[in-house]
């Protein structure tokens, strides 16, 4: 392993099976690795050792590990150049009734992390008002991705993290598929009554999901009644943009489905006047600049 700058374990979940025991065990001697620059581990068991000498990581990805909080200090400090951090599942599946104790000692290592990115699991942590230590966390943090079903826990949770995100210039929202117990109407308007200061410097925002499970032929043939199932969302998105001064992009990404080769120049025309819609929505929000652009990508 000597010399390798990057390095990528990708392990199958379903082959080794949810249960930490059958995971295939890291071996020690990777944390000795002071060249490597990128790290991804997925669903594979981690022992951390007390040494760690990641002293040129810059980008690290822990997807399905179960860590526990002290792990995580032990890793996170042998990584002092970290700017990238992603956490998806396992590492932050902690149990209320273990008190968060092990989590509320995440190092200061953390908070030079100028990417994040942070699964529903994360973001729900944060809005539990015995862990608000850990939001100091992310206040230096440039670009945040989080990924949502916008439930009342997530959003309360999204609510306190935009609110200590001083310096963010980018954020990135994927929605999942919509739930039953989504945050609407009066739900989401009391969370995020007192607006976000903070995000002075946001500069883009990309939303992924918007209109991930749209029909053609109910959207081409209502397509007022498609902006008005959209409603809720983009209520909450204009909220959370209520102060974002130096705003330059709202990049909405859609489903390769929207441009099927086999749509013909008729049966586009309800989408440009849907996507005409959404562009006046998203258009005069208090506080965003006047030259801000709403653009639309394929994904």
């Amino acid at each position: 392993m000597k010399g390798v700058r990057e390095l990528c374990l990708q392990f199958s979940a379903h082959q080794n099976g949810l249960n930490e025991m059958n995971r295939y065990r890291l071996p020690s001697w990777l944390f000795e690795c002071e060249k490597l620059v990128y790290l991804e581990l997925y669903s594979c068991k981690v022992e951390v050792p007390d040494d760690v000498c990641f002293s040129s990581l810059r980008v690290l990805s822990l997807i399905q590990i179960e860590l526990s909080g002290r792990a995580i200090d032990k890793l996170l400090a042998g990584c002092p150049l970290l700017e990238n951090l992603t956490i998806i599942s396992g590492v932050m599946a902690l149990k209320q009734e273990n008190g968060y104790g092990d989590v509320k000692s995440l190092p200061e290592n953390l908070r030079r992390a100028k990417v994040l990115t942070l699964c529903r699991r994360s973001i729900r942590l944060m809005s539990i008002s015995q862990l608000q230590n850990l939001l100091s966390y992310v206040s230096k943090t440039k670009c945040l991705s989080l990924t949502t079903l916008l439930l009342k826990n997530e959003l309360q949770g999204i609510a306190n993290i935009l609110r200590t995100s001083n310096e963010l210039e980018t954020l990135i929202i994927r929605l999942d598929a919509v739930h039953h117990d989504r945050c609407t109407g009066k739900d989401y308007l009391e969370i995020l009554t007192y607006g976000f200061p903070s995000l002075v410097h946001l500069k883009t925002i990309k939303i992924i999901g918007f209109m991930m499970y749209v029909q053609y032929s109910l959207c081409n043939k209502y397509p007022t009644w498609f902006i008005d199932s959209l409603n809720w969302k983009m209520n909450l998105i204009r909220l959370l943009l209520n102060n974002a001064k130096m705003l330059q992009k709202i990049i909405i990404h859609l489903p390769r489905t929207h441009r099927s080769p086999n749509i013909g120049v008729g049966a586009m025309r309800p989408w440009l006047k849907i996507k005409q819609l959404v562009c006046q929505q998203f258009t005069g929000i208090p506080g965003v600049s006047s030259s801000a652009q709403v653009l639309f990508s394929d994904y």
